[in-house]
């Protein structure tokens, strides 16, 4: 059975800047999303919880995009609903997120993702290692073997205020 379950829905309005993959390495700004997100764990009664959050998010990136680059992706939200279910949920998840992806768009990449709750304590971090799988004889798309440590507050909105490590094997397909 399942601890929990946690659905994610959300409306993205996306500007995208022009960049020229194969340019030169250096600084290149990317882009922006402004975002309405709805996180929900699907339960009823005393169990369910829910949050909605509004966020902007940009995008720079280091280095040749058809090559080895860097990607700074920083996030800024703030909730936009009722947290009666999770009161002090800014106190674990903080008002913002950093993610530091190191890769080449058909090699392997490490993306890092950290949060920082309100004051400076609690938040946690996230660390993803996607390494390219082909398997071209049965799907036409990209597929990756991920590897993936979390460690921190906030995971999931059952227990948001208790700190869990974790240590994940799997495939995605995208990322």
């Amino acid at each position: 059975p399942f601890y929990d379950t946690s659905y994610m829905p959300e409306l993205i309005y996306e500007s995208q800047a022009m960049v020229d993959p194969g340019g030169p390495g250096g600084l290149k700004w990317l882009g922006y999303q402004v975002a309405l997100k709805h996180e929900s764990n699907g339960r009823g009664g005393l169990d369910s919880r829910s949050v909605n959050i509004a966020y902007f998010r940009s995008a720079l990136a280091f280095g040749r995009l058809d090559g080895w680059n860097v990607l700074v992706i920083p996030r800024l939200f703030t909730y936009v609903s009722d947290l009666s279910n999770n009161p002090d949920i800014a106190n674990y998840r903080g008002n913002a997120d950093l993610v530091v992806v190191v890769g080449r768009n058909n090699g392997a990449a490490l993306s890092l993702t950290g949060q920082m709750g309100r004051g400076g304590h609690k938040g946690s971090l996230q660390a993803d290692l996607s390494i390219p799988v082909k398997f071209d004889r049965l799907f036409d798309f990209a597929t990756y073997l991920l590897v993936q440590y979390w460690d921190g507050y906030g995971e999931d909105l059952l227990q948001y205020n208790q700190r869990s490590s974790s240590l994940r094997f799997g495939f995605s397909l995208v990322r």
